[in-house]
């Protein structure tokens, strides 16, 4: 387990959660449940580690990136996006 985390926001501990991360660009959502990220008990301030959140986000514009072209491919509407990761207690 990683060391203590204090929050930016307000200095309390930060303890590690699974959370559901949602983004959305032009029209299309992207939802990514299970993430593990660092949460304020305190004032609710969440931080996802910084590896992690550069991998999430290539994930999220892969995602898009072919949702779109199938959609203009295929002459489809925007699909809606959901992946779960499995539950696990390794934290990052």
């Amino acid at each position: 387990m990683s060391e203590a985390k204090r929050c930016p926001q307000c200095q309390n501990e930060m303890v590690w959660q699974r959370k559901t991360i949602r983004y959305e660009r032009e029209g299309l959502p992207i939802t990514l449940e299970g993430v593990w990220v660092r949460v304020c008990p305190a004032c609710g301030h969440k931080l996802v580690r910084g590896p992690l959140a550069i991998q999430l986000m290539d994930l999220a514009d892969q995602l898009f990136r072919s949702a779109k072209q199938l959609g203009e491919e295929a002459n489809l509407p925007m699909p809606s996006v959901h992946l779960v990761f499995p539950e696990t207690d390794e934290i990052p």
